[in-house]
């Protein structure tokens, strides 16, 4: 029992780490020509959206 919960978070991590860098990719394509300043702020909401990445 504790085995398949355990399955169970672990998969739930990974949807959630890989429906960020699905967010990322998106982010980066639609503004690749925006300034550093959008990076930077990406970078400080990711701290802020998911702090155990």
């Amino acid at each position: 029992m504790e085995r398949i919960l355990y399955d169970k978070s672990n998969r739930l991590k990974g949807l959630k780490k890989r429906s960020f860098y699905i967010q990322f990719y998106f982010y980066v394509k639609n503004n690749f020509y925006e300034t550093e300043s959008n990076l930077r702020y990406l970078r400080f909401s990711r701290l802020l959206l998911y702090p155990n990445l």
